[in-house]
């Protein structure tokens, strides 16, 4: 399956809507939500007052992020934040590609080092 440029800036857009109640369910501050999924802070403000429209790349970054803890992951899920046209096609990634496991696999890895360095921080 593929997603034209139109569909994912959809996506984006609906997604966006729910990053407030996603970032405030984590408990952190737009500087340290921005810090973890590779943004400014200013940026993940203009997105959450729709002054600015998310990335894909962001979008993935923040769902990659979401699913690397279980409780945000169950909270994205559970509230259906996320259009099933990006499961779809997450799933339908052609074979010469690299596996989205492997993918996903570092991106968990890379987020639950940068939530160990908030948690030393803040001790």
């Amino acid at each position: 399956m593929q997603l034209s440029e139109k569909d994912k800036i959809q996506i984006c857009r609906d997604f966006a809507r729910n990053l407030i109640k996603i970032r405030k369910h984590m408990n952190l501050t737009q500087k340290e939500f921005g810090h973890l999924v590779g943004a400014s802070k200013e940026r993940i403000n203009a997105i959450e007052n729709e002054r600015s429209v998310m990335r894909w790349s962001l979008y993935c970054s923040i769902l990659f992020y979401c699913f690397a803890n279980l409780e945000s992951k169950q909270f994205v899920l559970h509230n259906q934040m996320i259009d099933p046209r990006t499961f779809r096609f997450l799933q339908s990634r052609g074979e010469n590609e690299v596996p989205l496991l492997n993918i996903i696999t570092e991106a968990a890895g890379y987020y639950q080092e940068q939530l160990y360095r908030i948690d030393k921080l803040e001790k």
